[in-house]
């Protein structure tokens, strides 16, 4: 998918880096066992924040309702 999303972009795209870097992140976490993480985070995306979690945001100075 990655392959052909990059053939659509134009050579001098600069949506081109967060291609590769999101490739090289993929493959990292795949290579690193992370997949049923990577699996089950995608399956929640739209799944209300946690306490837990918007207190972590909270502390790292971010909104949680942004």
């Amino acid at each position: 998918m990655l392959a052909t999303i990059d053939a659509s972009l134009p050579e001098s795209s600069p949506l081109r880096e967060g291609l590769v870097k999101a490739g090289l992140a993929l493959s990292i976490a795949f290579i690193d066992g992370r997949r049923e993480w990577i699996e089950n985070m995608y399956a929640h995306l739209d799944d209300p924040l946690s306490e837990e979690q918007r207190a972590h945001l909270i502390k790292l100075g971010i909104d949680p309702a942004a």
